[in-house]
């Protein structure tokens, strides 16, 4: 009877230790929308830029970027040219929300994420229909790469 008391009392154990730990071990699916938020929010420096394949980077040097987890953005270091590229300060929101690498800053500039890391991003826009003055040299696709 001992034995079978040892017996019973073992299955009951192995029973219930594959019930142990996480009640719902299906992983949750992830919100990319929300990953990039988080992934943009902190405040970047400029490493590069490119306007049409051209390193333009020395005209945005002691430029730097901060998103924040609201979905704005502020920009110190501006010069004017650049502020006619990317104003200091705005938002961005996310059009297609089947496309959370896809943004649109609230001036209507639509930018494509390239690379997003903890360490490293890569935003590229397209600047069209700048003539005149000092805006005529500004159209064109620029590639920002951006770390912290």
């Amino acid at each position: 009877m001992k034995k079978l008391k040892t017996y019973i009392l073992l299955l009951g154990i192995v029973t219930l230790l594959p019930n142990c730990g996480d009640p719902d071990p299906t992983p949750q699916p992830v919100d990319e929308t929300q990953a990039v938020i988080d992934g943009l929010a902190k405040t970047w420096t400029i490493d590069a830029v490119t306007l049409d394949g051209t390193d333009v980077a020395s005209d945005w040097d002691n430029v730097q970027v901060s998103f924040a987890a609201n979905k704005s953005f502020s920009i110190t270091g501006l010069s004017p040219e650049n502020a006619l590229i990317w104003p200091s300060s705005g938002s961005y929101s996310f059009p297609d929300s089947t496309k959370p690498m896809s943004v649109l800053r609230s001036d209507g500039i639509s930018i494509l994420i390239s690379n997003l890391t903890e360490r490293s991003a890569t935003l590229n826009l397209v600047i069209t229909g700048r003539t005149g003055g000092r805006e005529t040299g500004l159209s064109g696709n620029y590639s920002f790469s951006f770390s912290n």
